[in-house]
Order: structure tokens, then C-alpha cells, then sequence
């Protein structure tokens, strides 16, 4: 038992990250609001994947799918705040239904291909490996359960109950059964958070007379009964999917010809860990500059500036063993500093708004005097955001000039080692206007608080230019990793 628990462990896919991920995902939505989040249970199943995805194509696919689902349960939470907070109250009822209806069926369209591609790839491993557990038919493991309940004392009549139970015929093995219990809750969960809202048809019918009901007033109810019929749902699903679990995990012949085949597999491509480095160094950079969007809600700000320099440390943190340890405490350092004065600005930012309205600058000197205040910290803010972004990009400059050229490539016009030269300069080139955009996103946020006493549409700069600085980002850091060669940066580790 001690060797297949860490086996299991070895493998990734621990009790805990199984069973909260399942607790995070059987809660239904309602109106679009995820008690539980999704996206969080979706990253846990990603992880506990990890290191089976290399060995099947099938469980790389079910994680590629399932990033996919935890973007769509993202997209669902800024679509839910966006129009809970912008639009009017006359046009909520509608959007709130587009909402739970587009979304749902992405989520279908994602999560079918998913599930049958976690569970097939399950099958293989189990024939290939020999499982003896994940193959295992339904009424086997059926008559498995009611055989050991019959050694328990009971009534006559449970007895003869679960007697005549052992003669049923059921097809199909546990691998099927729970795809497809996976599939029915998934379809029950979309269309028990789509159909209360279906009543804000009736709203506008009712205000012009057409219908004589407006069901959009019952909305609330039917909300309540779809959450209480969404909850056992996602409870039997729970249940079900637990003592799948359960069971597989005692294959034990599986888990361990999987532990070992996963360490052989690493032994022979090391460079997969520098390559799996930089995804999770880009995924979090592109987080964190996502939180450089100033968009504000009634004074409060959606994007909380203040994690982006958390980010980012975390993110530089995954590449300090390829970095010198001056440039690492460098950085650590720089986003301390941004971190100390964003925390400052945004709580000088929200204290203000709390107290005072900004239309009376021009007219009271203590609203003068505490907006000044606030003017002053986010440009100190925009100082330290400036030099954090220009430390990062030289972290990108110095790997450019490390890991990349390293492949094999000569033409008639130039040697190997002047196009080693070329590729690092346009890949130079090519993040340049990246920074420059990001320092004129932290430029435009103290000119937006600047002239927003005066004007109110100056939003739009700051957020646009942001816009851009993000999206930039996504494609030049995209090509920034496919550049740099996994195999140098695991010569390149002990860098000092």
C-alpha cells in the first residue's frame, strides 16, 4: 500500500488534488455565479496530468481541453461583472441569458472531446500496463459491492433485494460508466443554469402586453429550484466519481508500471523541464501584465494593479536557477518596491473615492489636497511599474543572448555564427515595442488620474493603451519562448 501511495504521488495525481478538484466542480452555476470556481479544479486536474500527458496523446489533448474549460470559467466571471456593472438594469435580464447560453455551449463543445479523451487515454494506459481495475466491467464491480454487503447482517428483504440484484445484466465497464456520468452532469449543469434565465423572454412581451405573465419576476424561484436540483445532481456525480477513484487507485500493477515508464521517459528528454519552465514563466508574465488594466467599476478597479509585481516575482522565480543571482535579487527587489507603492496608490485610490467625490476638486481645497495625494503615489507607482518592466525585459535580453542560436543552421550568404547574430537582434527587435507600450501603459494611468477631475472619456486612453501593451505581449512573448533552446538552458542552470 505504502508503494502504490507513492507511486501515485510520483505519478502526480494525489488523493487531495482529485477530491478537491471534484468538490470545486459538482457545485451547479447559477445566473453565472460559481460559488466554487471551476477554473481552480480544472488547474488541479491540469497538474495532476502533467507528467502522464507525455507518455499519451490522449491525456495531453484532455489537458489542452481542460485549459481551455478554466479560460471559458474565467470568460464567465469578467462577462458576470461586466454586466452586472455596466450596463443598465433594463438589459441585464437579456445579457445575463446570452451569457449562460454562449458560454454554456462552449463549455459542452470543450468538455465532450475532453472527458472522452481523459478516459480513453485512461483505457490505454490500463491495457497497455497491465490495469486490472480501470477495464473492470460494471457488473463485475457491481456484483463486487453487493457480495461484500451480503457478508453483513441484514434483513430478509434487503437480502433478497440485493440477491435478485446479482441476476440483472449490465453492459459496458467502469471506464465507460463514468465518462459517460461525466457527460450527463455536464449537459444537467449548463442547461439547469440556462433555463431560469430563458424567462427574461417574457419580460419585454410583458411590458407590451403580448403575454399576461411576466415570468422573469419568478426569476429568483426558479434560480433557487435550479440550484437545488443542480446540488443533488452534482452530489451523485460527486459520490459516483469519488468511488471511481477509489477503486482505480487500487491498481496497483498500473501505478507503478506508470511511475515507472513516466521516470524513463523523463531520463531520456531532460529538456522537457527547462520547456515546462518557460510555459509557466509566459503563462504568469501575461497574467501579471493583464492586471496592468486600469479598468475601473464606480472608482474601483477591476484589474488590481497591485498584483502584477506579485506575478511577476513568481514568474521570475521559475527562472532564477537560469538567471545570476545578482539579476535575481535585482528583480526581487525592484518588485518589492513596485508591490509597496501599488499597495499605497490603490489604498490612497480607494480611501479618496470612499470620502470624496472628484467632481468637487475644482470647488473644495481638502478634496484639492487629498486628490493631489492620490496624484503624486500613482506617479510614483508608474515610476517603480516602469523600472520593474524594464528589469523583466532585460531578464528576456539576457536569456535571448544565452539560450537561443544554439540550433544548427548555415546558408550560402552567412555562416552559422552570423545567423546566430541575426536571430538575436530581431528577436530583440521584436520585444522592444513591447516594453515600450508597457511603459507608456504605466505612463498613461497618472495622466488618466490627472485629467480625470476634468474629463471623464480620459479612461479610454488608459485602458486602450493597455489593451495593446497585453496584446503585443501575447504574441511577442509566444515567439520569445519558441526561440530559446531547451537543450542549452540545462547546460546553462549553474549560471552565477
Amino acid at each position: 500500500m505504502a508503494r502504490q501511495k507513492t507511486a501515485l504521488g510520483r505519478v502526480g495525481w494525489t488523493r487531495l488534488s482529485w477530491v478537491v478538484a471534484l468538490v470545486l466542480l459538482f457545485n451547479p452555476n447559477m445566473h453565472g455565479v460559481d460559488i466554487l470556481p471551476d477554473a481552480v479544479g480544472y488547474l488541479l486536474l491540469i497538474h495532476a496530468l502533467r507528467r502522464v500527458a507525455t507518455l499519451d496523446d490522449s491525456f495531453a489533448e484532455a489537458s489542452r481541453l481542460l485549459g481551455r474549460m478554466a479560460w471559458l470559467s474565467a470568460a464567465r466571471l469578467v462577462g458576470l461583472v461586466w454586466i452586472i456593472a455596466v450596463p443598465g438594469a433594463n438589459e441585464q435580464p437579456t445579457l445575463l441569458l446570452l451569457l449562460s447560453f454562449v458560454l454554456g455551449v462552449l463549455e459542452l463543445i470543450t468538455v465532450f472531446p475532453a472527458c472522452h479523451q481523459l478516459f480513453r487515454g485512461l483505457a490505454y494506459l490500463g491495457s497497455r500496463m497491465g490495469g486490472e481495475v480501470v477495464l473492470t466491467s460494471v457488473r463485475a464491480e457491481r456484483n463486487r459491492r453487493i457480495l461484500k454487503a451480503l457478508e453483513r447482517p441484514m434483513s430478509e428483504g434487503r437480502r433478497a433485494r440485493l440477491e435478485r440484484k446479482l441476476k440483472k445484466p449490465v453492459g459496458g465497464d467502469m471506464t465507460d460508466r463514468a465518462c459517460l456520468d461525466c457527460l450527463i452532469f455536464a449537459v444537467v449543469k449548463t442547461v439547469l443554469c440556462v433555463l431560469p434565465e430563458l424567462s427574461a423572454l417574457s419580460e419585454p412581451t410583458y411590458r407590451e402586453g403580448v403575454t399576461l405573465v411576466n415570468w422573469y419576476a419568478y426569476v429568483n424561484l426558479f434560480r433557487v429550484a435550479a440550484l437545488a436540483v443542480g446540488s443533488v445532481v452534482g452530489l451523485v456525480w460527486l459520490c459516483r466519481m469519488a468511488r471511481y477513484l477509489l477503486r482505480i487507485e487500487a491498481d496497483t500493477s498500473l501505478w507503478e508500471t506508470l511511475e515507472m515508464r513516466c521516470d524513463e521517459d523523463e531520463r531520456n528528454h531532460p529538456e522537457r523541464l527547462p520547456a515546462r519552465h518557460l510555459r509557466l514563466f509566459v503563462g504568469l508574465t501575461f497574467a501579471a501584465f493583464v492586471f496592468c488594466i486600469n479598468f475601473s467599476v464606480d472608482n474601483v478597479n477591476l484589474f488590481p494593479s497591485v498584483l502584477t509585481p506579485l506575478i511577476l516575482l513568481g514568474a521570475l522565480s521559475v527562472l532564477r536557477q537560469y538567471l545570476s543571482r545578482l539579476t535575481v535579487w535585482l528583480c526581487a527587489l525592484c518588485c518589492a518596491v513596485s508591490t509597496a507603492a501599488s499597495g499605497v496608490a490603490m489604498a490612497m485610490s480607494l480611501s479618496f473615492f470612499a470620502k470624496y467625490d472628484v467632481s468637487a476638486y475644482f470647488r473644495s481645497e481638502t478634496v484639492q489636497r487629498a486628490y493631489d495625494g492620490v496624484f503624486v503615489v500613482t506617479v510614483i507607482e508608474s515610476v517603480a511599474t516602469a523600472l520593474m518592466l524594464v528589469l523583466l525585459f532585460v531578464v528576456l535580453w539576457q536569456m535571448i543572448a544565452r539560450y537561443t542560436g544554439h540550433h544548427d543552421a548555415a546558408t550560402f550568404c552567412y555562416t552559422k555564427e552570423e545567423i546566430i547574430r541575426v536571430r538575436r537582434r530581431q528577436l530583440v527587435g521584436h520585444t522592444v515595442p513591447v516594453l515600450v507600450l508597457g511603459i507608456l501603459s504605466a505612463a498613461a494611468h497618472p495622466v488618466y488620474v490627472y485629467l480625470l477631475p476634468e474629463y471623464d472619456f480620459v479612461w479610454l486612453i488608459d485602458v486602450g493603451v493597455a489593451l495593446l501593451f497585453v496584446f503585443f505581449a501575447w504574441m511577442r512573448l509566444g515567439d520569445w519562448r519558441e526561440e530559446l533552446d531547451p537543450h542549452a538552458m540545462l547546460d546553462g542552470r549553474k549560471v552565477k
